[in-house]
């Protein structure tokens, strides 16, 4: 919802030309955490989706836009370790929990689930390199899958449960009920023997380390998907796409002596900045302050308004023939309270360059505030009988990597090329009123950037 905050009128008698900056845009950062501290795990640690023999001192956050979805999309990762395994702990804040679409069979990153992966190195020297992907099916159960070698040809074990592996799931209690876990979200808590991980079966021990990486994926809505990547080394170029087929930018996990870590390990962002944490009630809390930041207007006119939540305002000025004089502000971030900005008489062409100074007159001013702007779908137009994205494994139109780049007919159909793809389909094939008659994809991956046709063959070409 909008809300209006009250106007004011401004006299001018002259304008002087001053060199204007904008507010700043809403942000969307990712966090960049690098590198991570595996604690020593208690005495014993039960798998039961609790976390109070926990030490939850070195977690760190992943979210995908830490200004606007840290409460609702988000996961606390924190790692232990002992001799005999590998303890992870996913605490997930997700509006719609558990509510991952797939079955046993389907691929477990297409909702919620958590992946990370790890690069071992045993006394010998030999690496292993291991693909995680833990699940909760839709039809009861869980999945613990590992596929081994960096490009997924060293084996796998589709349920790492019957090879000792251990998983539990406990949905967040409903805050109004007095649990005192704020907000929708659920527990994952995993156990992996190292005699998995490693090439010689052998734990790994205080002091050593290895590599990892962490891939949490969320169900949004009821089909779509939000994939998080985080937990990288620093120095290096990072893919966020294919992060999966990029082990040199995975971070290091080191095997601490000790835990109980003071203070707190910070939190960081993609753009270098870090957050303090504090340990509040045994559950790390980020200091968030500053996390979003507004410019100081430069001008001589001061406007002054009251914000009655955290919120983002637009403001623009009015002539007096009730055209738009300038648009001061455009999406900027200002938290509840007064607040006092500043116009320098220029016209706005465009809201980020002023123009020249407006004719003197009585110019007014009005502004809208919201807590932050989502989006949901509501329909499409145009559509061939099927969503041109990943709704469902069998009805996404063209590639869900590329864009479409290619076209051709032959009179009957039309053949539609798309420059890359995964789950979806790089060659797509329509009648002439535009019902997908059939669609193809070589390999796990392709793209098909010419397509021809002729006497009944397409022809595709990458």
């Amino acid at each position: 919802m909008n809300h209006r905050i009250p106007s004011r009128m401004l006299a001018l008698r002259l304008g002087l030309i001053v060199a204007g900056l904008t507010g700043m845009l809403a942000r969307a950062t990712e966090t960049e955490n690098l590198n991570l501290s595996v604690l020593p795990a208690p005495a014993k640690v039960a798998i039961d989706g609790k976390f109070d023999d926990w030490d939850l001192t070195a977690g760190i956050l992943a979210c995908s836009d830490a200004e606007n979805l840290r409460d609702q999309y988000s996961v606390w990762y924190h790692a232990m370790y002992d001799a005999e395994n590998l303890y992870v702990l996913a605490r997930w804040k997700d509006p719609t929990p558990l509510n991952n679409p797939g079955v046993k069979g389907d691929h477990g990153f297409a909702g919620d689930c958590l992946q990370f992966r790890t690069v071992t190195t045993d006394g010998a020297g030999k690496e292993r390199t291991a693909h995680m992907t833990f699940w909760k099916l839709r039809e009861g159960g869980d999945l613990m899958d590992i596929s081994y070698g960096q490009d997924f040809k060293g084996g796998n074990i589709p349920d790492a449960k019957t090879e000792g592996a251990q998983q539990a799931f406990q949905k967040n209690a409903d805050p109004s009920a007095g649990s005192g876990q704020a907000g929708k979200g659920y527990v994952q808590e995993i156990a992996v023997p190292w005699k998995l991980l490693t090439a010689d079966k052998q734990p790994l021990k205080a002091g050593a380390r290895m590599v990892m990486t962490l891939e949490p994926n969320f169900t949004a809505g009821a089909i779509g998907r939000i994939t998080i990547k985080d937990l990288f080394k620093p120095g290096v170029a990072i893919d966020r796409v294919f992060t999966f087929q990029g082990p040199a930018c995975w971070g290091y996990a080191t095997l601490a002596k000790a835990g109980n870590l003071k203070p707190p390990r910070s939190i960081r962002l993609s753009d270098g900045r870090e957050f303090d944490v504090t340990m509040e009630g045994g559950l790390p809390v980020v200091n968030w302050t500053g996390l979003i930041l507004s410019k100081d207007l430069p001008g001589f006119k001061p406007v002054r308004f009251a914000m009655p939540f955290d919120g983002y305002v637009s403001l623009n000025f009015f002539a007096p023939d009730g055209t738009v004089a300038r648009q001061l502000l455009n999406c900027a971030f200002f938290a509840k309270g007064e607040h006092e900005v500043k116009w320098d008489g220029l016209t706005t062409p465009y809201w980020r360059t002023p123009g020249q100074p407006v004719e003197p007159g009585a110019y007014t001013w009005k502004a809208i505030a919201h807590k932050g702007i989502g989006l949901r779908l509501r329909g499409w137009a145009c559509n061939g009988g099927s969503a041109p994205w990943d709704s469902s494994l069998t009805s996404n139109w063209g590639g869900d990597h590329g864009v479409p780049f290619s076209c051709t007919t032959d009179g009957e159909k039309v053949y539609l090329g798309w420059t890359g793809a995964e789950a979806g389909k790089a060659v797509v094939a329509c009648d002439l009123q535009g019902n997908v008659q059939w669609k193809h994809l070589h390999g796990g991956m392709g793209g098909a950037e010419v397509v021809a046709v002729d006497n009944g063959i397409v022809y595709v070409d990458k």
